[in-house]
């Protein structure tokens, strides 16, 4: 099992995209119908795992009932995503190393959870104003 990171680098006070392919525990691609929550959270893990933001995200804001290829997924692979959340600007606001966790879970019967692999992004200061 590959219980890989996703790393990556954005400046400060800058959006950025965090997309994967969500599949169910049962093996099916999740649609907006098949999942009830996701709420995230970020840690400052350069400064103790100090929670610096978190929320719930509109199911059918972030979840695509088919698998979607775009300019943001060029050269990743040729089946897509179909979960994209975008951190807006300001949620990240100083250098430094950070986790985000998304928590889904599903609209079955037993209100299955699961996590997503963790994203990673290094935080790097703006010279210019």
């Amino acid at each position: 099992m590959n219980c890989d990171t996703i790393k990556g680098c954005v400046f400060e006070d800058s959006a950025f995209n965090m997309m994967a392919r969500l599949i169910s525990v049962g093996g099916a691609y999740v649609t907006t119908s098949s999942v009830s929550t996701i709420t995230w959270k970020a840690f400052n893990i350069t400064d103790d795992a100090t929670v610096v933001a978190s929320g719930s995200l509109v199911v059918n804001e972030v979840i695509f009932n088919t698998l979607q290829i775009d300019g943001r997924w060029a050269g990743r692979d040729s089946l897509g995503y179909n979960f994209l959340h975008v951190l807006p600007a300001g949620t990240l606001t100083s250098p430094g190393t950070y986790r985000i966790e998304h928590k889904v879970v599903m609209a079955d019967a037993d209100s299955t959870e699961f996590y997503l692999h963790p994203f990673q992004p290094k935080v790097e200061s703006i010279w210019s104003s």
